[in-house]
């Protein structure tokens, strides 16, 4: 064999003074054992011992630091736990008892059946709580749950076109398809709106050519040239307001976006923005005069004298009359107004119908799930839900747009909430009813334990005289004066104080006197 390595032999040698047998460790062992109980009580140890007196008292003083200072600290706090747990037991065990001794059997089950009635009573109250707390979680259970005002809280801006409004006007195949007659009524509907607005501006514009006519040749230059300097400085303060908003929702959007654009590629944008505003108060100017000249136009014809007008009656001379824009101003700004509302109108309208159709789907999703998940509608269905569809009875255009609203979908809901309920009450009846039965059938057999135990109600000695008169013949009989008689006459006092109604009532204490009158 080879040679151990000195290191293991360093090894060893360092180990072993405490490496012992196992017959070693055991010897050991008993040893302590022995040493151990020999130090303490004479019988075996089955406490720990304390080597600390409930007298004794720990002062921590300045010079004891670190785990000494932390031994002496939880050293108190023992002290001062045991000496609390001596004096509660002492408490306890000195206090005398305070129950009560005799205790009523009738009471006893009254005060029972009492606790269980309560005690159901608590259980189904929970389970109500438990499922109205369920159905509370639910998100159409909240009051606001469809508010406008929460709808619309934390919505975006309006957006200038959106595209609702655009594809509103297209026609899809599908609807086509399912109901052409209501889109040719909602196009008659258009054209005759579209109608009758240009019958009413067409009426307007006569009136308006009807009340300037008189005044068109009584405006002077000066009058115009004032109103196109007062039409110039609206324009030019619009056209501010408009650059001081585009520039403020530019910083705006620097600001949060921090895009990363330039200088340079700011001032391009800018400069884009100037020629297209240039390019609309170019137009903006054309239309102006071109709506200036029409204006200027006489509409009243100016007949010749008398000698011309045989040859040319059908003729007429139009005289040149000043415009009249300054009576213009004011219903050009009305119908820009107008024009501004309406649009404003429609995109809120589109806007508003986005969402509120977004919220009303999510909410059938919703409700979808939660009536496939749900163990309370297949048990409760609302009467009429599952009936046939009569698809060859009705039209077809009306079976299409026969869709289910929130509210249809809601009130299945409601149904079986108010079925289950019922069916609760009922249910607690039944119990209610079986419970007082057997109420009743415990009492009757109560009373009957009580009549055979002698507890029953006493009634009035009926006879006392009789009693009275038997022990006076037997004294009378019994003239000698025997002990025996007077025994009698005193049991029979005794006996004449047994309930009627107990069930040892009907023997007979005169049976003891046969033996006795042999012996006389």
């Amino acid at each position: 064999m080879d040679s151990v390595p000195k290191s293991i032999q360093k090894v060893q040698a360092s180990l072993e003074p405490y490496i012992k047998s196992r017959e070693q460790v055991a010897y050991i062992r008993r040893a302590l054992a022995l040493h151990l109980q020999a130090c303490g009580q004479p019988s075996s140890i089955q406490k720990p011992l304390s080597l600390i007196d409930f007298s004794c008292r720990v002062t921590p003083t300045q010079e004891v630091r670190g785990l000494q200072k932390e031994y002496l600290r939880a050293l108190d706090a023992n002290l001062k736990a045991r000496n609390e747990y001596e004096n509660t037991r002492n408490e306890t065990t000195t206090a005398p008892s305070s129950r009560p001794k005799n205790i009523d059997t009738k009471d006893q089950v009254e005060e029972h059946v009492t606790l269980v009635k309560l005690r159901q009573k608590r259980q189904r109250l929970q389970t109500v709580q438990k499922y109205l707390d369920l159905l509370m979680r639910q998100p159409a259970a909240s009051p606001d749950f469809l508010d406008p005002d929460d709808i619309f809280k934390n919505s975006p801006l309006l957006p200038n076109v959106p595209e609702e409004v655009l594809n509103g006007f297209t026609v899809s195949a599908s609807t086509t398809k399912t109901d052409l007659g209501g889109l040719a009524g909602q196009l008659e509907k258009v054209v005759l709106r579209a109608k009758l607005l240009l019958q009413r501006e067409e009426q307007l514009l006569a009136d308006v050519r009807q009340r300037t006519g008189a005044l068109a040749g009584q405006v002077r230059d000066e009058a115009k040239v004032h109103a196109l300097d007062a039409t110039r400085t609206e324009l030019i303060n619009w056209i501010e307001a408009e650059l001081s908003k585009a520039s403020g929702e530019s910083d705006d959007n620097a600001a949060t976006e921090r895009n990363g654009f330039n200088s340079h590629t700011e001032q391009e944008t800018i400069d884009q923005y100037l020629a297209e505003i240039k390019d609309k108060y170019n137009r903006y100017t054309a239309a102006r005069k071109a709506v200036l000249n029409l204006v200027s136009e006489p509409t009243q014809p100016v007949l010749k004298p008398g000698g011309e007008g045989t040859t040319g009656s059908g003729q007429s001379q139009r005289v040149p009359a000043a415009p009249a824009a300054h009576l213009l101003i004011p219903y050009l700004d009305k119908l820009l107004s107008l024009s501004r509302e309406q649009k404003g109108m429609i995109t809120q309208k589109s806007h508003v119908h986005a969402v509120v159709a977004k919220q009303a789907k999510e909410t059938q999703q919703a409700l979808d799930h939660l009536a496939e998940e749900s163990q309370l509608l297949p048990g409760h269905p609302m009467p009429g839900a599952g009936r046939p569809k009569s698809g060859f009875g009705e039209d077809f255009s009306t079976a299409v747009s026969e869709k289910p609203t929130s509210s249809d979908r809601v009130k299945p809901w409601v149904f079986a909430a108010d079925s289950a309920k019922i069916a609760t009450l009922e249910a607690v009846a039944e119990k209610i009813e079986e419970g007082q039965l057997a109420l009743e059938g415990s009492m009757v057999a109560l009373q009957e334990v009580d009549k055979l135990l002698g507890q029953g109600p006493e009634e009035p000695e009926k006879e006392a005289v009789g009693d009275a008169t038997e022990e006076d013949i037997w004294l009378t009989q019994g003239s000698t004066n025997k002990t025996g008689a007077r025994k009698h006459a005193t049991h029979q006092r005794k006996g004449s104080t047994v309930n009627p109604n107990d069930i040892w009532s009907a023997i007979d204490g005169k049976l003891g006197l046969i033996g006795e009158e042999n012996e006389i």
